[in-house]
């Protein structure tokens, strides 16, 4: 897979550009906006991460970015025609290991990134990868629970899930 060629065959329609929260960060999004419109004629989005970029957010914003991502492909993939290919050149170590576990979990179709040197694209093989059961159901509790009440507070949850499945 060459990524000129995903543009060249109009197989992408839509491009979704993270950005960090810093002015490079921002800068450097809207430059690829504008290039993704002028050049290839694809409509690119920005979506500001908040605190990714930032050293002394750097926790917040790795959990941001995992949001981000998985709710953005979460909603692209409600329409089965849709492919989704995540570029992740971009980035360090625990980033892209955010953006790789996103796809594997959420089965997307293609990750790859532009090699450094060779400036040629690798595709990552997704390995397939889920969820222990039991997680998912501290999951599940806490996302009905932050729906209904906009938080889930300490207590309450290591009173029914115990203080280890807090802090693990």
């Amino acid at each position: 897979m060459q990524c000129g060629i995903i543009f060249k065959e109009k197989k992408v329609n839509e491009v979704h550009l993270y950005s960090t929260d810093t002015g490079r960060g921002k800068f450097c999004a809207n430059q690829l906006q504008k290039y993704f419109y002028d050049e290839i004629g694809v409509k690119a989005d920005i979506v500001r991460v908040e605190g990714f970029g930032i050293p002394l957010q750097f926790e917040e914003g790795l959990v941001n970015l995992l949001d981000k991502i998985s709710n953005k492909i979460t909603t692209l993939k409600q329409n089965p025609n849709n492919q989704i290919y995540l570029n992740a050149t971009g980035g360090f170590k625990p980033e892209n290991a955010i953006l790789y576990t996103s796809a594997a979990l959420l089965k997307i179709d293609n990750i790859y990134y532009l090699h450094e040197e060779s400036k040629k694209p690798v595709q990552l093989p997704l390995i397939p990868i889920t969820l222990n059961p039991k997680y998912m159901k501290i999951l599940r509790h806490i996302d009905k629970y932050e729906n209904e009440h906009g938080f889930t507070p300490k207590s309450q949850f290591t009173q029914k899930y115990g203080e280890k499945n807090y802090t693990n």
